[in-house]
C-alpha cells in the first residue's frame, strides 16, 4: 500500500480502539476505510467485511489480494450471490449482507474475530439485522464504517 490515504495517520489509534471493542469510523469517501481498515483489523484475527454491493466486494477483494501479493481466493476472498472465491485458508472475506447472514445462520463465522459493516450509511434491513445479531451474540468485534452516519 504505497499511496498514502487520509485515514493512514489514524492506524495506531484505530488498532488500539479495535482491541478495546466495537468501533464506528466515519470518514469521507475515498479516505481509505474499505482498503486500510480490513488490513489493520487482520492483525487481530480473521476479518469478514460485509459490503452491500457485489461489484465492490469483488473489486475490493481483488485489490487487497494483489496488495498482499496473494492469489484471490486464498488469504483474501469474496462471496456474493452466484459467485465466490474463498476457502478454508481465507482470512479476509468480503461478502454481501445476504451471504453474511447465511454464514452466520450456518455457524460459519467462527474463523472471524472482526466483522466490518462497510458503507453502513446505505441503510438496509439485512445490514441492520446483521449488526443487531452480531452485537447480541457478543462473539465478534464490530467495526462500522460510513461516509455519513
Amino acid at each position: 500500500m504505497s499511496t498514502p490515504l487520509p485515514i493512514d495517520p489514524l492506524q495506531t489509534e484505530v488498532i488500539a480502539a479495535l482491541r478495546r471493542g466495537h468501533l464506528l469510523v466515519e470518514a469521507p469517501t475515498g479516505s481509505g476505510k474499505s482498503t486500510r481498515l480490513p488490513l489493520w483489523a487482520l492483525g487481530q484475527g480473521g476479518v469478514l467485511v460485509v459490503q452491500p454491493r457485489r461489484l465492490a466486494a469483488r473489486a475490493l477483494a481483488r485489490h487487497l489480494a494483489a496488495a498482499l501479493d496473494a492469489p484471490l481466493g486464498a488469504r483474501v476472498g469474496y462471496a456474493v450471490r452466484y459467485d465466490s472465491a474463498w476457502g478454508e485458508e481465507t482470512e479476509l472475506l468480503f461478502a454481501t449482507p445476504g451471504i453474511a447472514l447465511r454464514l452466520l445462520a450456518e455457524g460459519s463465522l467462527a474463523r472471524f474475530k472482526t466483522v466490518i459493516l462497510d458503507e453502513f450509511h446505505e441503510r438496509r434491513l439485512d445490514t441492520d439485522l446483521m449488526a443487531a445479531l452480531l452485537k447480541q451474540a457478543g462473539r465478534w468485534r464490530l467495526l462500522i464504517t460510513s461516509a455519513t452516519v
